[in-house]
């Protein structure tokens, strides 16, 4: 099989297997193909030596990425149509002693179906958050660590306050959901 189809394949299996993430390690004799489902990373298959760098560069060239460097860190994206849905694929890409090494990050893009009640607030919180989100200016800061549901959050005010009469603007270096009208 060529580079083309072996990549398609890998990331066919991957997302059909719910992963949030492929990572292509390469080895001497080898690139080991992982997935990330839940917190760990699960072995995808063993790419055969031949094929290393046209895997990488398939990858490269669909993320829009320079194929004739391979030795400075590169990220891209690219998106992909799955059926009735487009998942965002993140890329990067770092030398490594034995070639280089491939990390895809899939962004599963959907609609914002969240009611402000639901994001786990307390019921003293909710009312001062709601409050602060409705000002007609300001700023409205959420933080915390990697998965903890800022996005969701953010999404969430943005989808109660989208009407006709405002305009609304997300700047985001990842669309994860669609707001219509945004």
């Amino acid at each position: 099989a060529g580079a083309t189809k072996e990549v398609d394949d890998i990331i066919a299996k991957c997302i059909e297997s719910g992963a949030k993430e492929v990572h292509f390690d390469p080895m001497p004799d080898k690139l080991v193909v992982r997935q990330r489902v839940k917190e760990g990373l699960i072995a995808v298959k063993d790419v055969e030596e031949r094929l290393k760098a046209t895997v990488i560069n398939r990858v490269k060239v669909l993320s829009k990425m320079d194929i004739t460097k391979n030795k400075v860190p590169q990220s891209g994206f690219y998106r992909l149509p799955v059926g009735d849905k487009t998942i965002e694929v993140i890329t990067a890409v770092f030398p490594t002693l034995y070639g280089e090494k491939l990390a895809l990050k899939f962004q599963y893009r959907q609609e914002v179906q969240f009611k402000m009640e639901q994001l786990g607030f307390s019921q003293k919180s909710l009312p001062l958050f709601k409050r602060a989100v409705e000002r007609p200016n300001g700023l409205v800061l959420v933080s915390g660590p990697p998965g903890s549901g800022k996005r969701t959050t953010i999404y969430t005010c943005l989808t109660q306050l989208n009407s006709p009469a405002k305009l609304l603007l997300s700047i985001d270096s990842v669309i994860k959901y669609e707001v219509p009208g945004m």
